[in-house]
């Protein structure tokens, strides 16, 4: 039985993470885009979206079951425990969250960081409009000291999902072939 294959894709709001799973997920058969579970959670409160660190524990917990539930050939997730990490943090001050632990245990096949140089799209849910490079900076750095490889995702359109698409495309042929 082949390894189920998993792609990751992350980084600060707004900057393209669901667009760029759901192109995958569209363009690869036998795949499944997990999406974030804590919009769904949040989406539910609106039109506040007030919430504690235990909300945000429990929409970790829930975010990882479903990751873990996934059971295609192939899984993209439009997030991962690094954004709940940063989100952990700067929202709380917990610098040293389960999802740091669980960040750096999690081994995707890869990984994309997605760069805020797409224009913001306003939502409900969102709040850094004018943070997402510092946000982006401190998603880089922790990449860089946990030792995970990873690929900047930049540019507009096909500029930007193409590059994607052929490193995707190679991982699954690789697969393939064993």
């Amino acid at each position: 039985m082949k390894k189920q294959l998993r792609i990751c894709i992350t980084g600060p709001e707004s900057s393209g993470k669901t667009a760029l799973a759901e192109a995958i997920g569209k363009r690869f058969s036998e795949t499944e885009v997990v999406y974030e579970y804590a919009r769904e959670f949040l989406e539910a409160r609106l039109p506040t979206i007030e919430y504690t660190k235990d909300d945000l524990l429990f929409m970790g917990e829930k975010q990882r079951q479903l990751i873990s539930e996934a059971t295609a050939p192939r899984v993209i997730t439009d997030t991962d425990y690094l954004v709940l990490h940063i989100w952990m943090s700067e929202v709380f001050g917990d610098t040293q969250s389960v999802f740091l632990n669980w960040f750096k245990e999690d081994q995707p096949d890869l990984i994309f960081l997605c760069a805020p140089d797409i224009e913001w799209q306003p939502d409900p849910l969102r709040a850094n409009e004018t943070d997402r490079w510092r946000l982006f900076e401190l998603y880089e750095a922790a990449l860089k000291n946990a030792g995970k490889s990873y690929t900047v995702v930049t540019g507009l359109g096909p500029q930007r999902e193409e590059p994607v698409m052929i490193s995707v495309r190679d991982l699954f042929e690789k697969n393939e072939s064993r």
